[in-house]
């Protein structure tokens, strides 16, 4: 008697902590190549403070969905770097700053290659009144640089997938 207690309350127990069924059902998708994809950037990015090959934060801004299924949700990460960085500098020269996301993750948490993100901003430049100031005036004003290269945080960035991909997405 006290055996078919006991394979009744493990039998119970087993029950209760096998999973049964996922909560998001998930069916392989195709994700074409060309496909659209929003970025947000999610830091301040200035030439002043950044180097090339430096990390910069951002995530998708919105789901992108093939045939009604979500294959990259709003808020994954996003790998994105600095590829071209130039301080402001003497003379009034403009600094710049240029970012390119290269990956971003899927609903199955693989990363796909995307072409075509990148973000960029030249500063203003001050040459000719530091020139004509410094000719004029003194000597100093050549001294004065340009506004730095800025992208502010909340910038979208839009880019595309690089290749046609297989991924486990959400219904």
């Amino acid at each position: 008697m006290y055996y078919r207690t006991f394979i009744s309350i493990g039998l119970l127990a087993v029950s209760l902590f096998t999973p049964t069924s996922n909560l998001h059902s998930t069916v392989k998708k195709r994700v074409p190549s060309g496909t659209r994809v929003l970025i947000k950037i999610n830091q301040n990015v200035s030439s002043k403070h950044m180097k090339t090959g430096e990390s910069v934060s951002a995530i998708v801004a919105s789901d992108v969905l093939v045939d009604g299924a979500i294959v990259i949700a709003a808020g994954s990460r996003c790998i994105a770097t600095v590829t071209k960085h130039k301080k402001s500098w003497y003379v009034g020269q403009p600094g710049q700053i240029q970012i390119n996301v290269q990956m971003v993750q899927a609903f199955d948490r693989t990363f796909i290659q995307l072409t075509g993100a990148i973000a960029s901003s030249k500063g203003r430049s001050k040459q000719t009144e530091s020139v004509i100031i410094g000719y004029i005036l003194c000597f100093f004003f050549y001294l004065m640089t340009g506004d730095e290269g800025y992208i502010p945080m909340g910038t979208i960035v839009e880019g595309y997938t690089a290749g046609t991909v297989f991924i486990e997405a959400s219904e």
